[in-house]
């Protein structure tokens, strides 16, 4: 276990202020270079909060809050000196501290017992005050609070190792680097079409900007795709990929203003939370049904998945719900003529990219589709599925009975023909290079012929 000695210097500043020190203006100490802080000084503690040991030690309080970006190896406390100058008489001084939070907003809300960290009464002329087993990127919140006759002097502590306070928090001094943003959720963008990337708004610790990366053709191996400002929206639109291709893999990292990170994110051991979205699958069957497969969501608990079919990308109703340990489902009950489907996952507390306003919930998947019998291809003596659809250079056609003499023609959006051949049998496998588009399919057997629609991709 690594060991260290603190040689805190502390030095005794008498001051006077009438200023009120609040809840929500506390003052940020940062622990740099021996200075002392002399913020104002309150007249009386807000009601509200919970102050624990230190019920009765509310007079003239000190608020004041700090950042914790990093530690060294080894379990080491952080000890902080606190000075003051006492008067003749009683008198009193306590210190309460409340954390570790990710932010300050609303944080009079946050000042609870549950969320009390220390909480004692401060005796002797100085005090070395340890703080254990603190987390990072942490804020902790607290306050001083003394009698008439006390005068706050300064909180110090001097640099040696351990924890990483704000002072080496700077936005220009590579240390900034080792604090990671994780995303919140990977969804689909329902306007675009492609993999929407969320992560909380919140306060960040001078990081300036986030870079965004996603999994490679290497397996563990992330590459960069983008990067968004910490001033922006917690959004970033995947638009290098086809959702309807595959499952992806995203993380993401948080830069300084001078764009260092020593976290990139490129092997499975790093920190960051790799988040995978879900990649559905839909085939139909011979008998018009239609067999949904796909992968689980990586990235938050959850206990259930939900099925979703509808007439357009835009306009879906829940089918059913499975649980999260099922990854495929087979509809029996598809409606004529195209049917698209979704399967979710949902995130209770939700995801917000701009502070609050704006909650996602659900992680959705894709929106493939089929296109299912209609009732005017019951007049004709026999049907075809097109599998997979949207497809790939090749695609297979299934038919409902043996057909003999069979011609297939590939049509393009202005009537050309572009593919053609004949065959006997159920099912039909085609291979050939097609630029992406829509493309029409013609069966012909006999005087009986049938056309569908195909997209390439």
């Amino acid at each position: 276990m690594k060991t260290i000695c603190l040689f805190l210097i502390v030095t005794i500043i008498t001051i006077s202020c009438s200023a009120q020190s609040t809840i929500d203006s506390a003052f940020h100490f940062t622990f740099y270079n021996s200075l002392n802080y002399n913020p104002p000084i309150g007249t009386h503690a807000p009601v509200g909060p919970d102050y624990g040991c230190l019920s009765s030690q509310t007079n003239r309080p000190i608020w004041f809050y700090f950042t914790v970006c990093g530690a060294d190896s080894g379990t080491v406390p952080a000890e902080v000196a606190i000075s003051y100058n006492v008067h003749n008489g009683a008198w009193q001084f306590g210190l309460i501290l409340w954390g570790p939070f990710d932010d300050t907003i609303n944080i009079a809300s946050k000042l609870t017992a549950s969320n009390i960290d220390t909480c004692i009464p401060i005796l002797g002329f100085t005090t070395f005050l340890q703080l254990h087993h603190l987390q990072f990127p942490k804020i902790y919140y607290g306050m001083f609070s003394m009698t008439d006759n006390v005068q706050f002097g300064g909180m110090d502590r001097m640099w040696t190792g351990s924890y990483w306070f704000d002072d080496r928090c700077g936005i220009c001094n590579s240390r900034v680097a080792n604090y990671k943003q994780d995303i919140c959720m990977v969804t689909l963008d329902t306007s675009t079409q492609k993999n929407m990337i969320i992560w909380d708004k919140k306060y960040n610790f001078e990081i300036s900007s986030f870079n965004i990366y996603r999994e490679g053709v290497v397996a563990g191996q992330f590459d960069s795709i983008g990067n968004v400002s910490v001033n922006d929206y917690g959004v970033f639109i995947d638009n290098g990929v086809n959702p309807n291709q595959q499952s992806y893999k995203y993380r993401m990292s948080g830069l300084d203003s001078c764009a260092s990170t020593s976290l990139k994110y490129n092997q499975y051991n790093d920190s960051a939370l790799v988040h995978a979205t879900i990649h559905l699958q839909a085939s139909p069957g011979l008998n018009n049904e239609v067999n949904l497969s796909w992968n689980p969501y990586v990235g938050f608990p959850y206990g259930t998945f939900y099925i979703y079919r509808g007439s357009s990308p835009n306009l879906f109703q829940i089918l059913d719900s499975v649980s999260a340990s099922t990854y495929s489902y087979t509809d029996y009950n598809a409606q004529a003529g195209l049917n698209y489907y979704k399967v979710t996952s949902r995130k209770p507390d939700g995801c917000s990219p701009d502070g609050g306003t704006t909650v996602y919930h659900e992680a959705r998947s894709n929106n493939p589709y089929t296109n299912n019998v209609g009732i005017d291809e019951l007049y004709h003596s026999f049907y075809f599925k097109v599998s997979p659809n949207p497809a790939n250079d090749d695609f297979n056609i299934s038919f409902s009975k043996n057909i003999k003499d069979g011609i297939v023609v590939l049509f393009n959006v202005m009537g050309e023909k572009v593919y053609s051949e004949n065959f006997n049998g159920t099912q039909v496998i085609i291979n050939c290079k097609l630029n992406e588009g829509i493309y029409f399919v013609r069966v012909t057997e006999g005087n009986d012929t049938l056309t569908q629609k195909i997209i390439k991709q």
